[in-house]
This record gives C-alpha cells, structure tokens and sequence, in this order.
C-alpha cells in the first residue's frame, strides 16, 4: 500500500480509528524532502503533479524493522518448543531485543536491568518503535 493509499484510508475511515502500520517508521521529512528530485527534468510538462524520484527509507527505520523481523523469527522458533520456553527466557529475549532497538535510536530508559519495572519501562519508552507482528508475537508469547 502507497504512503497516499494509507493516508486516503485513514482519512475516509468515519469512526477515526488509526491503523497501526506493519513498519514502525518515523519518517523524518527534511532527509526525505531533501533527496526529491523530478523523475523527468527535461518534461515541458505543465500538470499540477510531477513525478519525483529519490525517496527512501533511512537506514535507521531498515535497521528496526530488521531487528523486529529478527525478533519476531526468534520468539516464534522458542514458542515452538512450548515446554522449555519460560518467563525468564521469553524476558530476557525481549529485553534484548529492546536493548538493541533502545541503542539504535538512542534514547534512554532511565531504570536499571536489576529494576522489577524495567521491561515495562522499556515498552514505554520504546512502544511506538513496535512493529504490527511484534507486538501480535509479543501478545501470543504473553
């Protein structure tokens, strides 16, 4: 689905609900204005829409939605072997997973590992970065 596809929809939706994307990316408009350039610079084309070409996704954004596939993959392989998979493991692969993304956006917790509160902290601070199928394998292993 095109970013205007997304845009019409949710414009069109009457009852206002927002559909959370399957990509968690922060788009940034002056990285992506920036590289914009006509397809067509030659074009003596008058129309009120040209098409433009150069735009993409930061390396950031392909960073986390990488780290989210990889997360996604890994939760679905140890809920597989039901038994041996417990709350500790299923935490300690979480807190990993938002250790990472926490370092690739660079932004803090402010609790400690050692603190009872830190899972819920991170998803806090963290929770918008969360792609569809995350949160779906997160809520499945919950």
């Amino acid at each position: 689905m095109t970013l205007l596809e997304q845009v019409t929809k949710v414009a069109a939706d009457p009852s206002g609900h927002i559909v959370q994307s399957q990509y968690p990316i922060i788009l940034n408009a002056d990285d992506i204005l920036c590289n914009l350039k006509p397809k067509n610079e030659d074009s003596n084309d008058f129309s009120l829409f040209k098409r433009v070409g150069g735009w993409q996704i930061s390396a950031t954004d392909s960073e986390i939605i990488a780290l989210g596939s990889r997360f996604c993959k890994k939760l679905k392989k140890n809920l597989s072997k039901h038994k041996s998979f417990d709350k500790e493991e299923y935490l300690g692969l979480l807190n990993s997973f938002m250790e990472k993304m926490m370092k690739k956006v660079g932004i803090s917790c402010g609790v400690g590992p050692s603190d009872s509160n830190y899972t819920r902290v991170m998803i806090e601070k963290l929770g918008f970065f969360i792609s569809r199928d995350v949160a779906r394998s997160v809520l499945e292993a919950c």
